[in-house]
């Protein structure tokens, strides 16, 4: 799957409810300020609309290259944002967004935004409107595909048709928030704005930042609350500048919960921001010496493998000389909430994941950084005299299936079903064994039924069993995947973990009296063996010291790729 440069301009529609429910959802109409910050956010050159829907699609500003002109008008146009409507036309506002797009995008990276509190309502007949739904998903939504565009949406009540946002975003490899409260509809618009077009950004640390003399142009997003001073920046000569006194070479918008500063030709050196530290608070710029990722996944799997690769640009050329290369440090730091960071530093000296020493791109594997859950990862370029960030959000799913054992009437039946925000659910392909306490190995046979789930009845015993899996498939859109979902472990006859010093008895596999097992059984269970021998030393190692996912994790990565099966 091919995918664009991070440098590649943007084209960005912006879909927003105006529906009636939103007087109750968004009593403020914070969706005005919201607005104004991702105008403001936009860069020089990338092409953006913004467009109002409810029963009907209104266009506030066409699409256009922006420029400090369409930042001007789209600010006056988002005073049209209202509640007034009487339906929610989801489908009709995404084909007015990609009414002029045809084909592939080409240079450019194609995204909308699309943010209600709604679901596809469009009359007061169900019936009509569950057609209606089904054709945004069977209709429209492969013709946005088509035209390679990413999808985020917001969701701003719990009454969203969740569902439906996450497949949009899902399907198109965009990015899906709900907002429990409209306070928080601004930052939100700012993190999904971070996602869809990756600005670069100056590190804050302490509120202070680092401006070097290739910047010639910044902008602050600073976030405040109701009772605090005033917000103030203070260059590197110690002038001050605020709302009523802003610099002559700059522009300053104050908005109820932000401000937003622009500076051009800011002075080079050290800046501070006196407000209240917020983790939301960001310095974009403007520059010729540009910080550029290799996009990775929003969304993937525990124990997938995954490498980032980053380099520095000084005019669009990458950064190989090797005297400045040994003065860079590329670091990805992994934050989940405000306590949670993790460090690990970026290289480029040849060693796998990085291929080839010295070409300027640095590399580094994924694999043992990111968790379970939502995380953000923050990559950093800093040299002798400056600094680069950006910012990148994934989501991490503990695997591509759901297993579960059900019990009724002393009959277990094994059950696994697909994620379908990771794996396809024609592509799975899923392969397990049932292993009891002798090390006795009995392969089991899911058929796949007709609501997308493989179950199977487990026949009868007793004592303690664990249940392996492997499973392969591909995500929706088109990428291959191979993991090990969790295994699984049952009864009551715990096996005593062994000492260093015990050696374990190979486990002997069950003859079934069907007919003999083929030759990819063979070697599935042959993998299987190997791996109970892993679990069995791992459990004396650790002996429950951790949960399902820490055990996950740790067969992730000790089973080398090339024993799961293709």
């Amino acid at each position: 799957m091919s995918v664009a440069s991070a440098a590649t301009p943007v084209d960005l529609r912006i879909l927003v409810d105006t529906s009636g429910s939103m007087r109750r959802t968004d009593p403020l109409n914070l969706r005005m300020p919201a607005m104004r910050l991702v105008a403001g956010l936009l860069p020089r050159g990338s092409k953006a609309a913004l467009y109002t829907f409810d029963q009907n699609v209104v266009t506030l500003v066409p699409p256009g290259v922006v420029t400090s002109a369409w930042q001007w008008k789209t600010r006056r146009s988002t005073e049209q944002i209202h509640s007034r409507g009487l339906f929610t036309d989801i489908g009709a506002a995404l084909e007015q967004a990609i009414s002029d797009w045809n084909g592939p995008g080409g240079e450019w990276q194609r995204k909308i935004l699309l943010m209600t509190d709604g679901m596809v309502d469009i009359s007061k007949d169900s019936a009509v409107n569950a057609a209606a739904r089904e054709r945004v998903l069977t209709k429209i939504l492969p013709r946005v595909s088509s035209t390679g565009a990413t999808i985020y949406t917001i969701a701003l009540s719990n009454e969203a048709d969740h569902d439906l946002l996450r497949q949009l975003s899902r399907d198109t490899n965009g990015w899906y928030e709900q907002a429990a409260d409209s306070q928080l509809l601004q930052r939100l618009f700012l993190r999904i704005f971070n996602q869809a077009v990756q600005p670069e950004t100056l590190p804050l640390k302490d509120n202070r930042f680092m401006v070097d003399n290739t910047v010639q142009e910044l902008t602050l997003v600073v976030f405040h609350h109701s009772g605090t001073n005033p917000t103030s920046i203070v260059a590197p000569d110690g002038t001050q500048y605020t709302r009523e006194n802003p610099s002559a070479r700059g522009r300053w918008a104050a908005e109820r919960d932000y401000d937003m500063v622009t500076l051009e030709k800011p002075t080079p050196g050290s800046w501070q921001i006196q407000a209240d530290s917020d983790p939301d608070n960001q310095v974009m710029v403007v520059t010729d010496l540009n910080l550029e990722m290799d996009p990775v996944p929003s969304q993937a799997l525990v124990g997938e493998h995954l490498d980032l690769m980053a380099r520095l640009r000084e005019r669009g050329a990458i950064v190989t000389d090797r005297n400045l290369l040994e003065l860079l440090n590329f670091s990805v730091m992994r934050v989940a909430g405000n306590d949670e960071h993790d460090l690990r530093t970026l290289r480029d000296d040849g060693v796998i994941p990085d291929a080839a020493a010295g070409d300027g791109v640095f590399s580094i594997s994924l694999d043992d950084l990111l968790r379970l859950g939502t995380q953000e990862l923050h990559i950093t370029v800093e040299g002798a005299t400056f600094q680069r960030e950006l910012r990148y959000s994934i989501q991490l799913y503990p695997a591509g299936v759901e297993t579960n054992l059900q019990e009724e009437a002393g009959i277990r039946t094994l059950v696994v079903r697909p994620i379908s925000e990771i794996v396809e659910p024609g592509s799975l392909v899923i392969t397990a064994a049932l292993t009891d306490s002798n090390g006795n190995i009995q392969p089991l046979t899911l058929p796949r039924g007709p609501d997308n789930t493989w179950s199977t009845q487990l026949p009868a015993s007793e004592g303690r069993h664990i249940i392996m899996f492997q499973a392969r498939g591909r995500t929706p859109q088109g990428r291959q995947l191979s993991f090990i979902p969790a295994p699984i472990t049952f009864g009551n006859d715990p096996v005593a973990p062994p000492s260093s010093s015990t050696s374990l008895p190979l486990p002997q596999i069950v003859k079934p009296d069907s007919p003999p097992i083929s030759m990819t059984i063979i070697g599935i269970v042959l993998v299987i063996i190997n791996t109970t021998i892993f679990l069995a030393i791992w459990f004396g190692r650790r002996w429950w010291q951790r949960r399902n996912e820490a055990m996950f994790l740790e067969l992730a990565e000790q089973i080398e790729p090339s024993t799961i099966p293709l």
